[in-house]
Formats: C-alpha cells, structure tokens, sequence
C-alpha cells in the first residue's frame, strides 16, 4: 500500500473538499488516508502536519541559527562603541570666589579644568599666553596643585574666550567619544589661526 499523500486542501464543514487553489497553501491540512466525512478527526493530524511543515520550511535556515548570540554580541558592541561618554566636573563649591558669580560657560570650564587637569593639560591654548608661562589650556585655569591637592588657581581664562571656547570644545569633544589624539587634532586645527600655541607635548 502507499504511504499515505500529504494533499493541500481547504476544507469547508457544509460541502466537503474543494480543489486546492494553485500557490495556495492553507492550514487546513488532510490526508488522503483520513476520512473527509468526518473532519473532526483530522484536528491532531492538522496540528502534527502544520508543525512539519513549519519545520520543513525552517530547514534551509537552520545553518543560521548560531549566528544569532554573534549578531547579538556585536549588536551591544556597537552600541556601546557608539555610546556618549559622560565627564566629570568638579561642584560649584569647588570653585574660587572670583569665578562663581561668571557667566555659566565659564565657570563649566572651571569645574571641568578641576575635576580632569590630566586630560586639559593635553591640549594647547592659541591666545599666545605662552608668553606668560603657560604650558596647556590647563594653564589658564589653574597655576598648579600641590602634593596635598590644593589648587592655585588662574583667573586668565575669566577674561578670555579662546582659553574657554577651547576647554568647550574639549569636553565636547570627549562626550562623543572621541579619543585624545583627535582632539588634539581638532584643536591644533581649529585654533592655529588665532596665534601662537603654548609648548604642548602631544598625548
């Protein structure tokens, strides 16, 4: 006897089977081994075949299915490179008298000159204040730290824009992720025009 054949039908209760409609595929499926006039009991064999089916279908695809973790992983990847990153600055509090009644960008430049001198110290200032002993952008904020992490302070950056729009920039700058040497580039490109550099070692 042979194997019974998986045929295609669309099954209406009142008048029996129709003839499959060609490129149709329905979920109503029969063999020709079950009885037509009874379709109540081809129930679990519908629900058997639609599962081989679907099983059937996804066969061509299974090759693909270890590549989902990878995609996954390399998804957060790129998220996270692709991620702003925050800075820190320092809290008005921390700010000296003459700085806290200045305009707000100011005094960010200042909180930002404090909490990360390492990271201001790398970029040059082009107001030619190298004139006056500044080494860095640093310079125009603060004059130095002692061993005990007290500020002396600078009040040059109170009085000029570039010594700001350049610790702007730079925080900017970082807050998109961008790494030091690019910054770097960007404010040796950006503010060459306006006068001498100070003598910055490049990061």
């Amino acid at each position: 006897m042979l194997a019974p054949l998986v045929t295609l039908v669309r099954w209406n209760r009142s008048i029996g089977p129709i003839m499959p409609s060609v490129g149709l595929v329905d979920c109503s499926i029969v063999t020709d081994d079950t009885n037509p006039a009874n379709p109540e009991t081809t129930s679990g064999d519908d629900h058997v075949d639609r599962e081989r089916l679907t099983m059937r279908f996804l066969r061509p695809y299974r090759h693909l299915y270890w590549l989902m973790p990878l995609l996954t992983t390399v998804t957060l990847l790129l998220s996270a490179c692709g991620a702003e990153s925050a800075i820190t600055l320092a809290p008005e509090s921390a700010l000296p008298e003459s700085v806290r009644s200045a305009p707000p960008t100011v005094r960010e430049s200042y909180r930002f000159a404090i909490a990360n001198p390492d990271e201001l110290a790398q970029y040059p200032c082009y107001c030619g204040c190298g004139a006056m002993g500044h080494t860095s952008n640093l310079s125009c904020y603060i004059e130095s730290i002692d061993e005990n992490g007290t500020i002396s302070f600078d009040d040059h950056a109170l009085g000029c824009g570039i010594c700001v729009d350049i610790a702007q920039d730079v925080m900017r700058l970082m807050e998109e992720g961008q790494s030091p040497q690019e910054i770097r580039a960007y404010v040796d490109a950006t503010y060459s025009p306006f006068g001498p550099p100070t003598d910055t070692p490049l990061p």
